[in-house]
């Protein structure tokens, strides 16, 4: 079986899938070790083209083009027609180091890992930083599944959802990203990401950072901020049915309820025209500061 796929949805990024594709070619991997398939979503631009001059030029990239599904049904797309025992997913306006697939690759066989997770680079402004945040570790028993769930919930996790930051088995990945809802414009990554932590596999945290993740207004997946409340509610909403359907909602009923309450306190202060501010906590267990030597200052409200 093939090593490896990676899925790269394509919406108008003529200016940046040059870059991203041959970021993809230079992998310190065997041409024949792993396919590129990309997913023309009805671009508007010369995507289109520029993906098929490379699947002219290359054996191991696929172009599919189809009517305007959006960034899920894109790769849901590529998950269809993905042959690799592991599938990788790079959006097409970022690009990787070299070194990337094939570091996740041997440590997700070294760890007999069913996903990986990685650092990586975000490029904002004009500057770049690395976020590693989070220690080597492998996450195995249910006990510690219930912990990163219940505290991914509550936000008290270093852990992006970022699909595009892991590695995952074919098998675990198909399954889980049916629990996506095709119409899911934000917070697809982790919806993705609960329904994988819900099942019993095996998660590795790789403390090393690869891929190089660009902020664009234009992104396929950039999110207007109108109508903060209506996407929070259907975020919410979204991870419930995920949470029901797995038969843990009871389990973790007080964790999602913190979640609705805080996400929905943040939408309100986007959505509204008046200059208020729903007062929050750097520091929601405050009895973690007792003898700590710190500061405490006001500023305007």
């Amino acid at each position: 079986m093939m090593k490896l796929s990676i899925v790269v949805p394509v919406y108008n990024v003529e200016k940046y899938l040059n870059r991203c594709v041959d970021s993809l070619l230079k992998q310190n991997l065997q041409e024949s070790e792993y396919e590129i398939i990309l997913i023309d979503d009805e671009s508007q631009d010369t995507s289109g083209q520029i993906a098929e001059q490379y699947a002219e030029k290359y054996n191991n990239i696929t172009v599919i083009h189809q009517k305007n599904k959006g960034l899920v049904g894109a790769r849901k797309t590529g998950l269809e027609v993905a042959n690799g025992e592991y599938i990788g997913f790079v959006d097409s306006d970022d690009y990787v180091d070299r070194e990337m697939y094939d570091s996740l690759l041997k440590y997700a066989m070294l760890e007999n890992a069913d996903m990986v997770h990685s650092g990586y680079y975000v490029y904002k402004w004009g500057t770049e930083r690395e976020c590693i945040n989070f220690n080597r570790c492998i996450i195995e028993k249910q006990s510690m599944h219930e912990n990163l769930l219940n505290e991914i919930l509550s936000l008290k996790t270093n852990i992006s959802p970022s699909i595009w930051s892991k590695l995952f088995k074919r098998d675990l990945i198909k399954r889980c990203y049916e629990d996506v809802d095709d119409m899911s414009s934000y917070g697809e990554d982790l919806i993705c990401l609960i329904s994988v932590i819900i099942q019993p596999c095996r998660i590795a945290l790789y403390d090393k950072a690869f891929y190089h993740y660009r902020e664009r207004e234009e992104s396929i997946s950039h999110i207007k901020k109108s109508n903060s409340l209506e996407k929070e509610l259907t975020l919410c909403e979204n991870i419930k049915k995920v949470l029901i359907k797995n038969e843990v909602y009871s389990k973790f009923q007080n964790s999602f309820t913190r979640f609705l309450k805080l996400h929905v306190c943040v939408s309100l202060e986007k959505d509204s025209d008046n200059e208020f501010i729903i007062q929050k906590y750097a520091f929601p267990e405050p009895e973690v500061l007792q003898n700590k030597k710190i500061v405490i200052f006001g500023a305007g409200r």
